[in-house]
């Protein structure tokens, strides 16, 4: 799988006649999709498992980088009601020149994880979220291969509820809003990191600060620390203020990932979430625990993570050992 983890933003689109397959044949492809927590609250994300399908005996090409398809669309209904648009992801530009063609191999199988913002604010009830892929057919000078296929995939709904929020939950989305996790991200570590929403914040960006991947807390300390040591005198004000802000923005998102991890240690994606808490314990030189906590979270890791997800791991990892801050094993 080459497609990186997707992070949807929620746009509100209309259904057209355009999703429907290129052809009146029926794909050679079948796709499934499921929510890895089924339950979740007003406003929360949704995390989902795609499976795609190669269900012929025969090789399939379709267009574009990988098998994960040109464009697609996310649309979700209540049951019983109509389908509307939730999401969607055009490509950028008018293509030119020869298209990337993705080979699927008879009888293969491959997954991906998608976070999506949701649309579902404060509508109690069950609903159905749907993935449609769609191969474009690609500008007419262009030369797919003999056979290339292009069309539509309608993946088998997956199935959530969305439930009243109890407790932490609850006060968060009084105090935050309809959308709790488009309101100020720094407000809910500080106040309701046992909260679902805080899990989310993670997963996402935070802005103005630390809140990168490992590798990259490490690699900003580290520089601005030789900045302040041996760089010019009038950049070592600003750096020391730099200096101070991470420290204690640091302190807050430890705090906040381990509250978390402590109250929900069943969130799906809490591998993600022990990397970035790995990268937090570096930060404050904490590194044999560090390497430790990035193993566990690479060990836990989905079968459908992104392989750039698990190949920063490692990267952070090499990174501690090529600064002298632990010993190869």
């Amino acid at each position: 799988m080459k497609h990186p983890v997707s992070m949807m933003m929620t746009l509100a689109l209309a259904l057209t006649a355009s999703i429907a397959g290129a052809a009146d044949t029926p794909p050679p492809l079948t796709c499934s999709t499921v929510a890895l927590k089924t339950q979740v609250l007003p406003g929360e994300w949704l995390i989902l498992r795609h499976v795609l399908r190669n269900t012929t005996t025969s090789k399939v090409m379709v267009v574009g980088d990988d098998q994960w398809g040109f464009a697609f669309r996310l649309r979700s209904r209540a049951i019983g009601g109509e389908w509307r648009m939730s999401a969607f992801w055009p490509p950028e530009g008018i293509p030119s020149g020869d298209p990337p063609f993705a080979s699927f191999q008879p009888g293969e199988e491959i997954q991906a994880l998608h976070v999506m913002e949701s649309s579902l604010s404060q509508a109690v009830g069950r609903y159905e979220v749907q993935r449609v892929l769609r191969y474009s057919l690609w500008p007419d000078f262009t030369n797919p291969p003999a056979g290339a296929w292009a069309g539509a995939i309608e993946c088998t709904p997956a199935q959530v509820e969305v439930v009243t929020p109890t407790g932490i939950d609850a006060e968060a989305f009084k105090a935050l809003g309809p959308y709790p996790l488009s309101s100020d991200r720094w407000e809910i570590l500080r106040s309701y990191p046992g909260s679902w929403y805080a899990g989310y914040v993670f997963l996402g960006t935070l802005g103005g600060g630390i809140d990168g991947s490992p590798y990259s807390m490490v690699w900003t300390r580290d520089n601005v620390r030789d900045g302040i040591r041996s760089g010019p005198a009038y950049v070592r004000p600003d750096l020391e203020y730099r200096a101070a802000k991470y420290h204690d923005q640091a302190v807050l998102l430890l705090a906040a990932v381990q509250t978390f991890l402590g109250a929900h240690p069943d969130f799906p994606l809490s591998s993600r979430l022990r990397l970035k808490q790995a990268g937090l314990l570096a930060y404050f030189e904490r590194y044999e625990e560090a390497r430790a906590l990035a193993k566990q979270a690479l060990a836990e890791a989905d079968p459908a993570e992104d392989p750039i997800w698990k190949r920063d791991v490692q990267n952070f990892l090499d990174l501690l050992v090529e600064k002298g801050y632990l010993k190869p094993e």
